[in-house]
């Protein structure tokens, strides 16, 4: 998975289906369990408490932090 590539674009390329909708960070259907890493939230659906309380992700805009791994359930 390349830097600047969104955790979506990465699983649809590895063949896992996900569903989605806007692609953009907005609507919150690609809202993914978090269960492990750091991660680089770019989504404008989650609170900043819940960017804090890492549990969830928007994986169709979001990705890790720089040197780290995350761990979804998908």
């Amino acid at each position: 998975m390349a830097s600047d590539q969104a955790i979506l674009e990465a699983v649809r390329e590895a063949g896992v289906k996900i569903e989605s909708s806007c692609e953009n960070g907005l609507c919150g259907c690609c809202r993914t369990r978090l269960l492990g890493g750091v991660a680089d939230h770019r989504d404008l659906v989650l609170t900043d408490a819940e960017r804090a309380s890492p549990e969830e992700i928007m994986i169709c805009i979001s990705r890790a932090k720089a040197g780290e791994v995350l761990v979804l359930d998908i």
